[in-house]
């Protein structure tokens, strides 16, 4: 079944994040300390799938306590020709900054808070809903929060991957000749 080709896009819930941390320091956030509207965190989450060059953001949330709630939904389109055996182990790189405003230009852009990668498995390899995934965001080896996520597959075939109680996909829908060819089903008619 891994090296059935499918099309459809693998979707990432950002859900919220927890205990943020104060963005990495850099030169000039000193002066910061002298404004009292800067001491809010402004947290937003970049999203790089490995098999595509292209990254997604969330929006700018605002909060003073750590805790912030996102609930987007991002969607990455599936490579063309693409296979549950291609993408999995390729991992989903999760960046969690604080929007700096002007100082980002003269900076160099936005503060990093933390950072964690998940390598996809079964789990994230199914269509449905997705198992929740509690992240621990990083900085120089340090913990600096955590963050909530779902990541599965949305598939626009007639087959669908689905997950068995223990986790491992396998393809429920209309069988295709390719599946029956590839011996994936004994009888055409079934439909399993």
């Amino acid at each position: 079944f891994g090296a059935r080709r499918i099309s459809g896009a693998l979707v990432v819930e950002v859900l919220y994040g927890e205990s943020l941390q104060k963005p990495e320091y850099r030169v000039g956030d000193h002066i910061k300390k002298l404004l009292p509207m800067q001491r809010q965190l402004s947290p937003y989450v970049r999203v790089a799938w490995a098999a595509q060059e292209q990254a997604m953001f969330t929006s700018v949330k605002q909060t003073d306590c750590g805790q912030v709630v996102f609930r987007e939904r991002l969607m990455f389109p599936l490579p063309e020709g693409s296979t549950v055996d291609a993408m999995r182990g390729k991992a989903l790189s999760f960046e969690v900054y604080s929007r700096a405003g002007i100082r980002a230009a003269v900076q160099g852009g936005d503060p990093k808070i933390g950072s964690a990668n998940l390598p996809l498995g079964d789990e994230e390899l199914c269509q449905g809903p997705g198992k929740l995934k509690n992240l621990c965001l990083l900085r120089d080896g340090k913990r600096k929060g955590q963050l909530m996520i779902r990541v599965c597959l949305e598939v626009t075939e007639d087959a669908r991957v689905e997950c068995s109680p223990s986790g491992t996909p396998f393809l429920k829908g209309k069988p295709t000749f390719a599946l029956a060819e590839a011996g994936f089903l004994e009888r055409q008619e079934e439909g399993v």
